[in-house]
């Protein structure tokens, strides 16, 4: 597991490339969860991934599943939630 301050630490970063899952926030210091998930994508990134957001706002949802956000959760949400959506996606098949 990494974390990353911003955006571009993440991108920076070459082994981000091996992670199997991204968990991203909608809005991040210098671009946001669609935008990461897009520019790992163009770098053949195949992994899975899960977008939090405070900022539920119309067509987000969409918008991230069309990039390949498998899910969205809504802050605030508890750990718990957090740690099952993060199983599921480590265990369940790649929609």
């Amino acid at each position: 597991m990494r974390a990353y301050g911003a955006a571009a630490d993440l991108l920076a970063d070459p082994t981000a490339l091996d992670a199997s899952i991204l968990v991203a926030d909608y809005r991040m210091p210098g671009a946001d969860g669609l935008d990461v998930l897009a520019r790992l994508r163009e770098r053949r990134w195949a992994g899975r991934a899960l977008l939090i957001t405070g900022y539920p706002e119309p067509g987000l949802r969409a918008k991230a599943q069309a990039l390949g956000y498998e899910r969205v959760l809504e802050k605030p949400l508890a750990d718990a939630a957090l740690l099952k959506a993060v199983d599921v996606l480590m265990s369940g098949p790649a929609k």
